[in-house]
């Protein structure tokens, strides 16, 4: 049977962590997987979970980038905030072939792209990853 009503309605909180800006937010992505492999190292577990762990970050990277990109600060701040990212040691330390294979295609380029210092390249797949994610919440209401 099928049942022509929506029964769930998603409810859009700007105040929650994964859509309002927070400007430590990239730090706080840095402790967590700074305090996650140290976990891995202490509990003795096969060093690829850090592979897992260092994919995980990327997605947690570029989640902080798109809510930058979709604050509502200037843009001068957004862009030092951005390249804030781009340069640093952290991230730059997990961009390595076999982590960035676990990760989708678009966000693969993106990041080979950051590695190969082609930061507009970046910024413009920032942009295309923005629309769609636009264009799926159109589709969705």
């Amino acid at each position: 049977a099928i049942i022509p009503d929506r029964l769930y309605y998603y409810f859009k909180n700007n105040n929650s962590l994964t859509r309002s800006f927070k400007p430590d937010r990239q730090k706080k992505n840095n402790q967590f997987l700074k305090s996650a492999i140290d976990k891995v190292n202490e509990l003795g577990l096969p060093q690829s979970i850090i592979k897992h762990l260092e994919s995980r970050y990327h997605g947690l990277v570029l989640g902080t980038i798109m809510q930058i990109v979709s604050s509502d600060i200037d843009k001068k701040q957004k862009r030092k905030l951005i390249y804030e990212i781009y340069y640093d040691e952290v991230l730059r330390a997990t961009l390595r072939k076999e982590v960035m294979a676990k990760d989708a295609f678009v966000s693969r380029i993106f990041w080979i792209m950051m590695k190969s210092r082609c930061y507009f390249v970046c910024d413009i797949l920032l942009l295309y990853k923005r629309q769609k994610r636009k264009e799926r919440q159109i589709v969705s209401c």
